[in-house]
């Protein structure tokens, strides 16, 4: 029955699972499923086995959902994201983005290029005045303008050269 019902390319995996569940009492995994119209679709599958006093399978409760929505969702925003990993690794601008507090909660992989440190040094300093020190700006006219364009700033680098910046606030 699961070799008509299972896709082809998942039928190892749910052959495993089902032993996984007779060994350990419980699964859960996603799987492809055809339909008898040929519609592939995803289920997300959870299986439990109740077993007697002699510790043999007595019972086994199987159920699956539909989640081919939600797998269609994850496949375009890894796609999005790919994308724009590619993006981010290939401009020369560092790009940071912090909460409302100032920390930081992404840091563009090529930071080094303009400050010299490693992605990791930077997400350690946890915020973008140690990165940059004060930067002034009014925050009244950002909550107004939703972005404050040109803000000419010196830094020093990891080596403690002088780096003349032009930052965007948004």
């Amino acid at each position: 029955f699961f070799e008509k019902v299972v896709h082809p390319d998942d039928l190892g995996r749910v052959i495993q699972a089902q032993q996984t569940c007779l060994t350990e009492g419980f699964v859960e995994l996603d799987h492809r499923v055809i339909f008898p119209d040929g519609q592939v679709r995803w289920v997300h599958r959870r299986a439990s086995v109740d077993y007697d006093e002699d510790g043999r399978p007595i019972r086994m409760d199987d159920s699956a959902r539909d989640i081919t929505e939600r797998k269609q969702a994850q496949e375009v925003l890894a796609e999005s994201e790919a994308l724009h990993r590619v993006v981010l690794d290939s401009i020369s601008d560092s790009i940071l983005i912090t909460d409302d507090g100032g920390n930081l909660t992404f840091i563009c992989p090529n930071v080094s290029t303009i400050f010299g440190y490693s992605h990791e040094e930077v997400k350690q300093m946890g915020t973008i005045e140690r990165l940059l020190g004060d930067v002034v700006f009014d925050s009244e006219v950002l909550q107004r303008s939703k972005e404050i364009p040109n803000i000419a700033h010196r830094v020093l680098n990891k080596a403690g050269q002088v780096r003349d910046l032009l930052i965007n606030v948004k």
